[in-house]
């Protein structure tokens, strides 16, 4: 394990402590990612960022499922340990890790690495540079996941009242489709009739998103993008000709792309 410091362009004094940790929580994610979909020959090579690799590795981030995505979060002994955190400006965090992993999540948070036979510098030019690169990395919308907790906590979504009777109305259009028509049965059965407020769990997001991403024109997945496309909007389709029952748009959330149907 090897060290490294990042310092921060910010004056300390301006910084939310709130926007650190989100940071700090991300900057964690994206190193357990950084570690899973890096080559091997990269880490085993010390290889230095280039821009080949950093195309690559976005790419494996931004294909990940949400549970994989949400299972970033919840890893416990591949993350990177924070040593120190010192509050003066400009602000300096000390990590521990995998010098490779290190340095290819510094650049992925929008930072820059000067290389020196004494020691590896780290600069983020700012802490909002970092947030937006490493949502932008993830494939995370920032109003986004804040509903979805970045796999802090189940997201409780609320229902306006359209969406809401739809997923309340009888379930004709599922009948036949037992493992479907169970999964609105259950979500009935969940929700909260007074505020219509739902909490999801973590495969419900999944198979939520899958129907997103695979829109039809009716039955259960047309079912779940009215009562769903709204808090989920950045895995809906631009434009779908439901009159005609056809899709005119298939067009993956900016960033995230779908798996082939035999890799879901």
């Amino acid at each position: 394990m090897e060290s490294i410091t990042l310092v921060i362009g910010d004056d300390s004094a301006s910084l939310d402590p709130r926007d650190i940790a989100e940071f700090l929580y991300l900057f964690q994610a994206a190193y357990v990612g950084l570690r899973r979909v890096l080559p091997k020959s990269v880490i085993t090579k010390a290889e230095r960022p280039s821009r080949g690799t950093l195309d690559l590795v976005r790419e494996r981030l931004l294909n990940l499922s949400p549970r994989e995505l949400s299972g970033l979060f919840a890893a416990k002994g591949e993350v990177a340990r924070i040593t120190q955190i010192r509050r003066e400006s400009p602000m300096e965090i000390a990590l521990v890790g995998c010098m490779v992993v290190l340095t290819f999540a510094v650049v992925l948070s929008g930072g820059s690495i000067t290389l020196s036979p004494e020691k590896v510098a780290a600069k983020l030019p700012s802490l909002g540079t970092g947030l937006k690169s490493l949502l932008d990395a993830l494939g995370l919308n920032r109003n986004e996941s804040k509903k979805v907790g970045f796999g802090l906590r189940p997201p409780v979504i609320k229902l306006n009242l359209t969406e809401f009777r739809e997923l309340m109305r009888p379930d004709a259009g599922t009948k036949g489709q037992g493992g479907f028509q169970s999964f609105f049965l259950s979500l009935q059965y969940r929700v909260n009739k007074a505020t219509r407020t739902l909490e999801l769990t973590e495969a419900d997001v999944e198979r939520i998103h899958r129907a997103l991403e695979n829109p039809s024109a009716g039955g259960w997945q047309g079912r779940l993008t009215k009562i769903f496309g709204r808090h989920f909007k950045q895995h809906l389709p631009p434009a779908i000709d439901i009159s005609s029952k056809i899709v005119k748009v298939f067009e993956v959330a900016p960033g995230r792309k779908a798996l082939p149907p035999s890799e879901r």
